[in-house]
Protein backbone atom coordinates (compact mmCIF):
# COMPACT_ATOMS: atom_id res chain seq x y z
CA UNK A 1 0.00 0.00 0.00
CA UNK A 2 1.39 3.40 -1.00
CA UNK A 3 2.25 5.91 1.70
CA UNK A 4 0.58 9.22 0.81
CA UNK A 5 2.04 11.25 3.67
CA UNK A 6 4.42 14.07 2.86
CA UNK A 7 7.30 11.91 4.06
CA UNK A 8 6.20 8.98 1.89
CA UNK A 9 5.75 11.11 -1.21
CA UNK A 10 9.14 12.78 -0.64
CA UNK A 11 10.81 9.39 -0.14
CA UNK A 12 9.40 8.03 -3.42
CA UNK A 13 10.26 11.18 -5.36
CA UNK A 14 13.85 11.36 -4.14
CA UNK A 15 14.57 7.82 -5.26
CA UNK A 16 15.16 9.37 -8.65
CA UNK A 17 18.56 10.97 -9.09
CA UNK A 18 17.25 13.80 -11.30
CA UNK A 19 14.74 14.83 -8.62
CA UNK A 20 17.49 14.76 -5.99
CA UNK A 21 19.65 16.88 -8.31
CA UNK A 22 16.91 19.51 -8.64
CA UNK A 23 16.25 19.52 -4.88
CA UNK A 24 19.95 19.80 -4.03
CA UNK A 25 20.46 22.50 -6.66
CA UNK A 26 17.48 24.47 -5.36
CA UNK A 27 18.76 24.31 -1.78
CA UNK A 28 22.25 25.29 -2.93
CA UNK A 29 20.95 28.18 -5.03
CA UNK A 30 18.74 29.45 -2.22
CA UNK A 31 21.51 29.35 0.37
CA UNK A 32 24.00 30.93 -2.03
CA UNK A 33 21.54 33.74 -2.74
CA UNK A 34 21.06 34.33 0.99
CA UNK A 35 24.83 34.46 1.45
CA UNK A 36 25.11 36.94 -1.43
CA UNK A 37 22.42 39.14 0.11
CA UNK A 38 24.08 38.88 3.53
CA UNK A 39 27.35 40.05 1.96
CA UNK A 40 25.59 43.02 0.41
CA UNK A 41 23.91 43.80 3.73
CA UNK A 42 27.32 43.66 5.45
CA UNK A 43 28.64 46.28 3.02
CA UNK A 44 30.57 44.08 0.59
CA UNK A 45 30.89 45.13 -3.02
CA UNK A 46 28.50 43.10 -5.19
CA UNK A 47 31.33 41.39 -7.06
CA UNK A 48 32.98 40.27 -3.81
CA UNK A 49 29.69 39.16 -2.29
CA UNK A 50 28.92 37.17 -5.44
CA UNK A 51 32.39 35.61 -5.50
CA UNK A 52 32.06 34.52 -1.86
CA UNK A 53 28.60 33.11 -2.49
CA UNK A 54 29.85 31.31 -5.61
CA UNK A 55 32.73 29.65 -3.75
CA UNK A 56 30.43 28.69 -0.88
CA UNK A 57 27.97 27.31 -3.44
CA UNK A 58 30.69 25.12 -4.94
CA UNK A 59 31.57 23.79 -1.48
CA UNK A 60 27.95 23.13 -0.54
CA UNK A 61 27.22 21.68 -3.98
CA UNK A 62 30.16 19.31 -3.60
CA UNK A 63 28.61 17.90 -0.45
CA UNK A 64 24.99 17.90 -1.63
CA UNK A 65 25.60 16.56 -5.13
CA UNK A 66 28.40 14.22 -4.20
CA UNK A 67 26.78 12.57 -1.21
CA UNK A 68 23.03 13.11 -1.64
CA UNK A 69 22.55 13.00 -5.41
CA UNK A 70 25.27 10.67 -6.71
CA UNK A 71 26.26 8.86 -3.49
CA UNK A 72 29.91 9.27 -4.41
CA UNK A 73 32.66 8.68 -1.91
CA UNK A 74 34.71 11.85 -1.42
CA UNK A 75 38.02 11.76 -3.25
CA UNK A 76 40.84 14.09 -4.19
CA UNK A 77 39.89 13.70 -7.83
CA UNK A 78 36.38 14.97 -7.05
CA UNK A 79 37.88 18.00 -5.31
CA UNK A 80 39.18 18.95 -8.75
CA UNK A 81 36.56 17.54 -11.11
CA UNK A 82 33.54 19.08 -9.37
CA UNK A 83 34.85 22.69 -9.32
CA UNK A 84 35.96 22.26 -12.95
CA UNK A 85 32.42 21.12 -13.83
CA UNK A 86 31.03 24.17 -11.99
CA UNK A 87 33.34 26.52 -13.87
CA UNK A 88 32.43 24.88 -17.18
CA UNK A 89 28.75 25.37 -16.34
CA UNK A 90 29.44 29.00 -15.41
CA UNK A 91 31.28 29.59 -18.70
CA UNK A 92 28.49 28.02 -20.74
CA UNK A 93 25.89 30.02 -18.80
CA UNK A 94 27.71 33.29 -19.37
CA UNK A 95 28.13 32.56 -23.07
CA UNK A 96 24.46 31.69 -23.50
CA UNK A 97 23.31 34.69 -21.45
CA UNK A 98 25.29 37.13 -23.58
CA UNK A 99 24.23 35.40 -26.82
CA UNK A 100 20.56 35.71 -25.87
CA UNK A 101 20.90 39.35 -24.80
CA UNK A 102 22.80 40.15 -28.02
CA UNK A 103 19.93 38.50 -29.93
CA UNK A 104 17.51 40.96 -28.33
CA UNK A 105 16.13 38.91 -25.42
CA UNK A 106 15.63 41.05 -22.30
CA UNK A 107 18.07 40.27 -19.47
CA UNK A 108 15.31 38.95 -17.21
CA UNK A 109 14.00 36.47 -19.77
CA UNK A 110 17.53 35.60 -20.86
CA UNK A 111 18.46 34.70 -17.27
CA UNK A 112 15.41 32.49 -16.93
CA UNK A 113 16.14 30.76 -20.25
CA UNK A 114 19.76 30.16 -19.25
CA UNK A 115 18.70 28.64 -15.93
CA UNK A 116 16.25 26.30 -17.64
CA UNK A 117 18.69 25.25 -20.37
CA UNK A 118 21.52 24.71 -17.91
CA UNK A 119 19.68 22.23 -15.65
CA UNK A 120 20.28 19.20 -17.92
CA UNK A 121 23.74 20.44 -18.91
CA UNK A 122 24.66 20.98 -15.26
CA UNK A 123 23.34 17.53 -14.41
CA UNK A 124 25.48 15.96 -17.12
CA UNK A 125 28.60 17.85 -16.04
CA UNK A 126 28.03 16.98 -12.38
CA UNK A 127 27.39 13.34 -13.27
CA UNK A 128 30.66 13.28 -15.18
CA UNK A 129 32.51 14.89 -12.27
CA UNK A 130 31.30 12.30 -9.75
CA UNK A 131 31.03 9.11 -11.79
CA UNK A 132 33.72 9.20 -14.46
CA UNK A 133 36.55 10.53 -12.28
Amino acid sequence: MADFTVTGIYARATRHRVVRYVVAGSVNTGLSQLLYLAGLWAGMRPSWAYACAFVAGIALGYVLHGRYVFAARPSRAHLVSYPVACLARLGASEWLLHALIDAGVTPGWAGLAVNLVMVPIGYALTWLAFTIV
